[in-house]
């Protein structure tokens, strides 16, 4: 089976507590590969938010991606393995949120062919967070969907 897709260029990465999957996003989403002081835990947060932290002059979530995807993560703040961490724009519907994630070493820019096939993902893998799974030369990429991190609020 085939995706067929725009030729977006994407950013592939790792994140610490799921290293064995290939992870992307479109290079669009990415708004800047930086260090972030230790994020700040906020009480009573969902277990896949380690806290915020401070980008620029925003004050920005900080998100450990391996627990939002239902994998064991160490805690962020700890994690020496990634100094560096993505820092994203997510826009669902019209609300926009800045967010960031700690990546380990090894990330790339990369330009799949408009039809790539189409593999299955892991199990383990939180199904909402998936755009779609395609294989690249011989990596298997997890195509993140960074929507349903932040649900829109329904009006009362």
């Amino acid at each position: 089976m085939q995706a067929e897709h725009s030729n977006t260029t994407l950013f592939q990465f790792q994140v610490p507590g799921l290293p064995e999957i290939g992870l992307a996003v479109a290079l669009i989403e990415v708004l800047e590969v930086s260090t972030l002081p230790a994020a700040t835990p906020v009480p009573l947060a969902p277990a896949q938010i380690s806290g915020l932290s401070q980008w620029r002059d925003s004050v920005i979530t900080v998100i450990n991606m391996a627990k939002a995807l239902g994998g064991d993560s160490p805690d962020v703040s700890e994690n020496e393995d990634a100094p560096f961490y993505i820092i994203a724009q997510v826009v669902n519907g019209r609300s926009r949120e800045t967010v960031a994630w700690p990546i380990l070493p090894g990330s790339n820019i990369i330009e799949p062919p408009a039809q790539v096939p189409v593999t299955s993902p892991p199990n383990h893998i939180n199904p909402e967070l998936i755009r779609a799974t395609i294989q690249h030369n011989t990596n298997t990429l997890i195509l993140l969907n960074l929507d349903p991190l932040f649900p829109q609020e329904k009006p009362l």
